[in-house]
C-alpha cells in the first residue's frame, strides 16, 4: 500500500462479514421459531378447545343431575315445562319428544365405538376406564373390556372416584360430529365426514375430570394459516435485520475508518501526528489510545535513533579529524615531521575509533534483542584479567571470589572494563572490586574514592552519550557509550546495574546476575 494512500482489502470488509452472520443468525432464528411455533400453538389452541368443550359437557351434566323442582323447571317458547335427561326431552305430562339421537341404549352406542375403533383409544386416553352418563340422570362405569356397571350416586361420586366422565353431549359430538357416522335402524354405518380429526383429552374442570373430544380441523386450519404466515415472513424480516445490521456496524466502524485514515498518513516524518479518539469509551477508544502511546514510543524511540545517529557521527569524526589534521601537516612539512609522534597518534585514534564502533555494536546488538548465548562462563577469570591491565590509579581485586554467569566471554570483558575504566578514570587515589557469590546470584561490585554520582544523576549516566559535565574534554569524558553498554550487556546477561555510594567516598557500581 503506498504511503498516503486509501487501504483496500483482498475480501469481504467486516461490515459485510458482520451484516452476513448477522443476518444467517436472524435467518436461522427466524426459521426455528416458524418450525416450533405453529406446533406450540396449535397445543394452545386445541387445549382451550378441549376445555371449553369440557366446561360445556360439565355445564348439562349438572343440569341432568339436578332434581328440578316446579321454580327450577325449564319452559320452550308455547311455555311447554320440561327437563332433561340423557337420551329424550321428558315433558312435565309424561309425554316424550324424541331429541334426535338414533340410539337407544348405551350399549350400543359403546358397540358402535368399537366397530370403528374408537373405543380403544377411548378407554386409553381416559386411562383404563371412564365413567359414562346414563338415561334417567344415571351413571355408569366403562371399563377396558366394554363392560358396564352402574354406579350409585351422581357426579360427587364420580369425582370421589377420580375417574373421567364422557356426558352424553359429548358421546353425541363424538359419535355425529367428530366421527361423522350415523346408524339408521339395524343397518350399517354411514360415513358423513371422513377428513375429521378427532382430538381428544381428560380435562378437569372444578374438581371433576372429564372425557371429552372435539374436531381439530379448525385447529389444523389455523395453524396451517400461522404456518404459512411465518414462514413468508422469515424473508422479510431477514431483509430488515440484514439492513439493521449494516446501518449499525456503519455507524459502528466508522471510528476506525477515521483512525485508519489517519494512520495511512503517518509516516517515519511525521510520527508526531496521532489517531482521532472517539468518545464512546468503548473497545474502539480503547484501540485509538492504545495507537497512539505506540506512536509516542515510536516518536521517542526515533528521537533517540537520530540523537543516536548524530552522536556517533560526532564521536567518530573526532579521531578522523585529528588523525587527518596530522597526517596533512606530516605532508606539508616533511622535513620536520616526525613520524613516530604521527604513528602514535594515529594508532592511539584508531584505538579510540575502535572502541567506539565495538561499542556501537554492542548497543545495537541490544538493541536488536539478539539472545544470549547459554553459556557459562567464570566471570572472576575476566575480572582478574581486566584488574591486571595499567591504568592511571591501579586496581584491588582482592576481594574476588569465584563465580559463574552466563554469557559471552568478549561482552562480559568489555562490561567489566567500561566499569574499571570509568572508576579509574574519575577516582583520586583508589579503585576496588570484589565478586560475590550466594543463593540469590553473583554480584559485582566496583568502587573509587572519586567525586561520586548526585542521586538525580544516578539513571541519567547509563543514557548513550550521556556525559555529566559537558563542558570537559574528549579525553576525560570518553565518548559517553561506556555505561549504557555496561547495562545493555548485564541485562543481555539476565542481570541488572545500579550505583550506589562507595566506602571509599565515591561512586559504587552493582551488576547483579542471577545464578
Amino acid at each position: 500500500m503506498a504511503t498516503g494512500s486509501s487501504p483496500t482489502y483482498g475480501g469481504l470488509s467486516v461490515r459485510a462479514r458482520l451484516t452476513f452472520v448477522v443476518s444467517a443468525l436472524a435467518a436461522a432464528a427466524f426459521a426455528g421459531v416458524a418450525i416450533i411455533a405453529p406446533g406450540a400453538v396449535e397445543d394452545v389452541l386445541l387445549d382451550d378447545l378441549l376445555t371449553a368443550e369440557a366446561e360445556s359437557a360439565l355445564f348439562f351434566a349438572q343440569i341432568n343431575d339436578k332434581d328440578f323442582t316446579d321454580a327450577d323447571l325449564l319452559r320452550d317458547d308455547k311455555g311447554n315445562v320440561f327437563e332433561f335427561d340423557m337420551f329424550d326431552a321428558k315433558f312435565s305430562d309424561g309425554g316424550f319428544v324424541p331429541a334426535g339421537i338414533a340410539f337407544q341404549t348405551v350399549e350400543s352406542e359403546i358397540g358402535l365405538l368399537q366397530s370403528v375403533s374408537e373405543f380403544d383409544r377411548l378407554v386409553t386416553t381416559a386411562g383404563g376406564q371412564f365413567a359414562i352418563e346414563m338415561p334417567q340422570g344415571t351413571f355408569a362405569i366403562v371399563d377396558a373390556d366394554a363392560n358396564i356397571e352402574l354406579l350409585d350416586g351422581g357426579l360427587d361420586a364420580i369425582v370421589e372416584l377420580g375417574v373421567p366422565l364422557l356426558t352424553s353431549d359429548e358421546l353425541a359430538e363424538l359419535i355425529f360430529d367428530d366421527l361423522g357416522v350415523f346408524k339408521i335402524g339395524s343397518g350399517s354405518l354411514v360415513d358423513t365426514d371422513s377428513v375429521a380429526r378427532i382430538a381428544k383429552a381428560v380435562v378437569e374442570v372444578d374438581g371433576t375430570p372429564l372425557l371429552v373430544s372435539a374436531d381439530a380441523s379448525s385447529v389444523e386450519r389455523s395453524v396451517s394459516r400461522i404456518r404459512s404466515g411465518l414462514w413468508l415472513a422469515v424473508p422479510v424480516l431477514t431483509a430488515l435485520v440484514a439492513l439493521l445490521a449494516w446501518l449499525v456496524t456503519n455507524r459502528a466502524l466508522r471510528p476506525v475508518r477515521s483512525i485508519t485514515e489517519q494512520a495511512a498518513t503517518i509516516t517515519s516524518g511525521s510520527l508526531d501526528s496521532r489517531v482521532p479518539i472517539p468518545p464512546s469509551g468503548d473497545e474502539i477508544s480503547s484501540l485509538a489510545v492504545t495507537m497512539n502511546e505506540m506512536l509516542d514510543r515510536l516518536e521517542v524511540d526515533d528521537r533517540s535513533r537520530r540523537r543516536f545517529i548524530s552522536d556517533a557521527s560526532h564521536e567518530l569524526r573526532s579521531p578522523v579529524a585529528v588523525m587527518r589534521n596530522e597526517a596533512e601537516v606530516a605532508m606539508h612539512y616533511p622535513d620536520v615531521a616526525d613520524v613516530h609522534a604521527l604513528a602514535t597518534t594515529v594508532a592511539d585514534e584508531s584505538k579510540r575509533m575502535s572502541t567506539i564502533i565495538d561499542d556501537l555494536l554492542a548497543l545495537a546488538r541490544h538493541d536488536e534483542g539478539v539472545p544470549t548465548p547459554s553459556t557459562d562462563v567464570d566471570l572472576d577469570d575476566i575480572v582478574l584479567a581486566e584488574a591486571a591491565r595499567s591504568r592511571n590509579v591501579p586496581v584491588d581485586a582482592t576481594q574476588v571470589s569465584a563465580g559463574r554467569v552466563r554469557g559471552r566471554s568478549d561482552e562480559l570483558g568489555r562490561m567489566v572494563g567500561h566499569l574499571l575504566d570509568n572508576a579509574s578514570r574519575h577516582a583520586s587515589s583508589a579503585v576496588s572490586v570484589s565478586l560475590t557469590t550466594s543463593d540469590s546470584g553473583v554480584k559485582l561490585t566496583v568502587d573509587d574514592d572519586g567525586p561520586g554520582i548526585a542521586g538525580a544523576d544516578r539513571e541519567r549516566i547509563f543514557d548513550r552519550f550521556a556525559r555529566l559535565d559537558d563542558a570537559r574534554t574528549r579525553d576525560q569524558g570518553g565518548a559517553g557509550l561506556g555505561l549504557a553498554v555496561v547495562r545493555g550487556i548485564a541485562e543481555r546477561s539476565g542481570g541488572g546495574v545500579a550505583v550506589d555510594d562507595s566506602p571509599l567516598g565515591g561512586a559504587r557500581f552493582v551488576v547483579s546476575f542471577p545464578r
